[in-house]
C-alpha cells in the first residue's frame, strides 16, 4: 500500500463481484496490468479497485500488512472464490450434443462447434465420431459412416 500510482495512472475498467469465473477475472487483469507496466505494488492497489459485492466485502476484511505480493493477492482471491470458477468441460459433453428431429443440418454444426469452444485440447478423431453419433439417421451419416472424412 505504500507504492505512488504513477502520473496519468487510469483505473483498470472492469470489475469482479465473487460471482463469475475468478480465474478469468485475474487473467484480464494480469494481461491489462502487464500492458502497462505496473509494479508489484501497483498491482495490489489496482487490483483491489476491480473488487466489487461479495469480493469488496471479503477484501475489506483483511487487516493491514496482510498482503505482500499481487501474486499472493490473487492466490487467496481464486483460493476463496473457487465455487465461482468456470468448469472446464471434456471431450465427453460432446457426445450428448445430438441433432434434433426435424433439426436443419446447419444449425445443428453450429450447434456442436459452439460446444467444441468449451472443451480443451480435441483430437480429430473425437471430434469427428462426436460429430456423427450425434447426426441423426440421415444420408449424410450414412455417407461418413461408410467412408470417413479424411483429416
Amino acid at each position: 500500500m505504500e507504492a505512488t500510482l504513477p502520473m496519468g495512472y487510469i483505473a483498470v475498467p472492469f470489475t469482479y463481484d465473487g460471482t463469475t469465473d475468478s480465474w478469468a477475472h485475474v487473467c484480464k487483469f494480469k494481461s491489462t496490468v502487464h500492458l502497462h507496466r505496473f509494479s508489484d505494488g501497483i498491482k495490489c492497489i489496482a487490483f483491489a479497485t476491480t473488487l466489487e459485492g461479495s469480493s469488496q466485502f471479503w477484501y475489506n476484511q483483511f487487516l493491514d500488512g496482510v498482503i505482500h505480493s499481487f501474486k499472493g493477492f490473487s492466490s487467496m482471491l481464486l483460493d476463496h472464490f473457487v465455487g465461482s470458477e468456470k468448469q472446464k468441460k471434456s471431450a465427453l459433453t460432446l457426445f450428448i450434443v445430438r441433432q434434433e428431429r426435424g433439426e436443419p443440418l446447419r444449425n445443428y454444426i453450429r450447434r456442436f462447434t459452439n460446444a467444441t469452444l468449451n472443451v480443451p485440447s480435441l483430437s480429430h478423431d473425437i471430434l469427428t465420431n462426436a460429430l456423427l453419433q450425434g447426426l441423426k439417421d440421415s444420408e449424410l451419416f450414412k455417407s461418413l459412416t461408410k467412408k470417413p472424412p479424411n483429416i
